[in-house]
């Protein structure tokens, strides 16, 4: 389970092949998606970016079979932007917005391995995937839904973690490098 970057929606998986999308309302948390899934999830990120039009939020989940999907909740973000701190704006307004997610690719990124970690860039238009089986972290398009790159190391990947706009640390299972 992991919450979005401004604590306001938590995307929960289970062994049921479903995610379910919880949003707060009056003090209670409720079941407000349900997302029908391809397989089991092994790992869920959020885009950390959240704002304007152009840069939806983006629910990336990642499965046991080696895909990702990528799904967009258009207008989530604009309503609190200027004042993303603010519980009144966050308690408010969420009701009358649109967060219902569509989903807008599958990424077929690690063939029959498992994805354990994903990282999606800071402006929301890359994610890069990894898995403890495979040696490689995957960087994908999310706008155009294709291989940009592929990065080779020493073991499984354990973690993922972008660092400002121009690199990424990978946790290999038998080393540790940046890019």
């Amino acid at each position: 389970m992991k919450f979005d970057p401004l604590g306001r929606i938590l995307a929960t998986c289970g062994s049921d092949l479903s995610c379910r999308i919880w949003i707060e309302t009056d003090g209670y948390w409720g079941c407000h998606y349900e997302l029908d899934l391809e397989g089991e999830v092994s790992t869920i990120a959020w885009s950390p970016y959240v704002g304007v039009s152009n840069h939806p939020l983006l629910l990336t989940l990642g499965f046991n079979c080696g895909n990702v999907s990528v799904w967009m909740f258009n207008d989530y973000g604009r309503d609190c932007l200027s004042s993303a701190s603010s519980s009144t704006c966050i308690n408010e307004e969420k009701l009358s917005i649109d967060y219902s997610p569509t989903l807008i690719t599958t990424l077929k990124c690690h063939p029959y391995h498992t994805v354990t970690s994903l990282a999606i860039h800071a402006k929301g238009n890359i994610v890069a995937v990894g898995s403890t089986k495979a040696n490689t972290v995957n960087f994908w398009s999310l706008q155009h839904g294709v291989l940009l790159s592929t990065v080779t190391g020493f073991g499984g990947v354990n973690d993922l973690c972008w660092v400002g706009e121009h690199a990424i640390t990978a946790g290999f299972n038998r080393s540790e490098v940046s890019y």
